[in-house]
């Protein structure tokens, strides 16, 4: 059976392929791609011969055909790892203590990406996620420590102390 996640990894390897080899779809290379390049979970599914057969095709019907720019299939490989994985995108600042409704966590991560805010814990846990369009304000306090309060649509607040640079990032 072949669903979405095929196609995408498909266009994926194909995006990949095309950058290291352009139009050569020689058989023999492209197997070699794709064993050392594909998922465990995705050999296991379909034969190697299944995945040489569907990256060729696309590399015929798609890129033989219009003839992309390297450099935009190298940004939207990019693109779309970000938005897949945004967590690996993020940057982190430690946070000594949350205090919010009904919430007091302490020695967490927030992890600010395309995304938003996702409150970890030191395994990278998610505790909580604000996404952009539900903060409403951000301010900070006078003293060394950094206070952060996020109003979300529930109007809840969390107040985060931080060592670090925080703020300008938040406002940014």
């Amino acid at each position: 059976m072949y669903c979405f996640q095929d196609e995408v990894l498909t266009l994926m390897a194909a995006q990949k392929y095309y950058i290291d080899n352009s139009a050569n779809t020689d058989d023999h290379k492209i197997e070699q791609f794709v064993t050392t390049w594909l998922p465990k979970e995705q050999k296991e599914t379909h034969d190697t011969k299944f995945w040489v057969n569907k990256v060729k095709e696309e590399i015929q019907n798609d890129f033989l055909k219009d003839k992309p720019n390297v450099t935009s299939l190298k940004a939207d490989i990019v693109t779309f790892a970000m938005n897949k994985w945004y967590n690996l995108f993020s940057r982190f600042y430690d946070v000594a203590k949350i205090q919010g409704p009904n919430v007091s966590w302490s020695d967490v991560i927030i992890g600010v990406n395309c995304k938003g805010y996702n409150i970890m814990d030191i395994k990278e846990n998610v505790k909580l996620h604000l996404s952009f369009v539900e903060i409403t304000n951000v301010t900070k306090g006078r003293y060394v420590a950094i206070y952060f309060v996020f109003y979300d649509l529930l109007s809840l607040s969390f107040c985060v102390k931080s060592r670090y640079s925080l703020y300008k990032q938040l406002n940014t």
